[in-house]
């Protein structure tokens, strides 16, 4: 089965930091062995979702849940199989961030 990069996004999550509850987001990478890019997104929301660290430390109200969204699914193969900040990662995190780098 094909290894896949999963690029997910978590947003509105409150987290105690310094001793006061900040609301905060994060980018993060997980790397899924899936038959496809669907079953890719599955599992690599699922590992997210049942991290022991972030589960305990998430504080939010059932009223107010975080969220996670996949933002892109490369599918690794012999040729491409990298880890770092590649173009695709950097042009994801400039747009999300509201920086624009200059290609001049």
């Amino acid at each position: 089965m094909p290894h896949y990069r999963v690029f997910l996004n978590g947003r509105n999550f409150s987290l105690k930091v310094d001793d006061r509850v900040q609301r905060l987001g994060f980018f993060t990478l997980r790397v899924v062995e899936a038959a496809d890019g669907v079953e890719a997104e599955r599992l690599a929301l699922e590992m997210l979702r049942q991290d022991r660290w972030l589960t305990d430390a998430t504080l939010n109200d059932r009223s107010d849940p975080p969220t996670i969204h996949v933002v892109g699914v490369r599918n690794l193969s012999a040729n491409n199989f990298r880890f770092g900040f590649d173009e695709e990662y950097l042009s994801i995190r400039n747009a999300a961030s509201g920086h624009h780098r200059s290609t001049g």
